[in-house]
């Protein structure tokens, strides 16, 4: 199933719903990216690193959701969806086997370090993995972007 048919399921039951595309929202969404990460690189905690680099991959995801023209409805799950999705659009998959899967799992790791108690630790691998994973998401939304700049 194509990335734009399972848009159009995620609109049929609710989860996503038509928008407009706005361009200076998309840049505006990719600059915040590239603040986070540049902020990412200079923190020296690991949770900060994590969630810096986590908060830039989603205004990514925001960012290439607006470009084809959706957006979530806020429901539970909205966070996953908004990541699966954009992952699939940008073919995170096509470039590196296992991408989206990893990038999936620091959404999870958020969720388990900001909803958890106690809060478990953070290894710095995590750390530094999550802005790897941010700038391959970066590399692969601003491809996306280039090829689909507006008519």
């Amino acid at each position: 199933m194509s990335w734009q048919e399972n848009i159009d399921n995620l609109i049929r039951i609710g989860t996503f719903k038509r928008t407009d595309y706005i361009a200076d929202d998309v840049r505006q969404y990719v600059i915040y990216a590239k603040e986070y990460l540049a902020d990412a690189e200079k923190t020296e905690t690991t949770r900060s690193r994590f969630l810096l680099a986590y908060e830039g991959m989603h205004s990514l995801s925001l960012a290439v959701l607006n470009r084809v023209g959706v957006r979530s409805e806020g429901s539970d799950g909205h966070r996953q969806t908004a990541f699966q999705v954009a992952l699939m659009v940008i073919e995170v998959d096509e470039v590196r086997k296992g991408a989206s899967t990893a990038i999936m799992g620091f959404h999870r790791t958020r969720n388990t370090i900001t909803y958890q108690s106690p809060f478990p630790p953070m290894s710095e691998k995590v750390g530094t993995a999550a802005i790897e994973a941010l700038k391959f998401m970066l590399a692969a939304t601003e491809k996306f972007l280039a090829q689909h700049q507006e008519e």
